[in-house]
């Protein structure tokens, strides 16, 4: 059997539990299928660890979505709707830490053509909560 094209995927968001491999998975598929990654937690928190106020944040959201191509991960409720409305493919990361089997991994892997996510928590190399960055 060949290996699914994935080609056509230009919108993805990612979203799950936390410790569930988002910011991972995110990660390796934006650079195999060679799309810009967009970690919403990079974007939400500000120096300091300062949230993002409501109404400054859902107009982040919305010029972030504005992109032609993109792997975004994190769930962000109060966003949810306006990023699934322009995701072409929605991926849920939907086992937990303690409950992953190895029946999870390969369909993660397979998406990504990479291992399986780590169980440590993945942010983008570098940051601390006080950037605003796309990698």
């Amino acid at each position: 059997m060949s290996a699914p094209d994935f080609s056509a995927m230009r919108r993805v968001i990612i979203i799950g539990s936390g410790g569930s491999g988002k910011s991972t998975l995110a990660k390796r598929l934006g650079e195999q299928l060679s799309l810009p990654v967009i970690h919403l937690d990079a974007h939400y928190w500000n120096p300091g660890w300062v949230e993002t106020p409501p109404d400054a944040w859902a107009a982040k959201v919305d010029t972030l979505i504005k992109g032609e191509a993109w792997v975004m991960d994190g769930n962000y409720g109060g966003t949810m709707d306006a990023r699934i409305a322009r995701a072409d493919t929605v991926i849920f990361l939907s086992f937990s830490v303690g409950g992953a089997s190895g029946a999870c991994f390969p369909v993660a892997s397979a998406i990504a053509t990479a291992r399986a996510p780590t169980w440590r928590r993945a942010v983008p190399s570098g940051w601390s909560g006080s950037s605003s960055t796309t990698s």
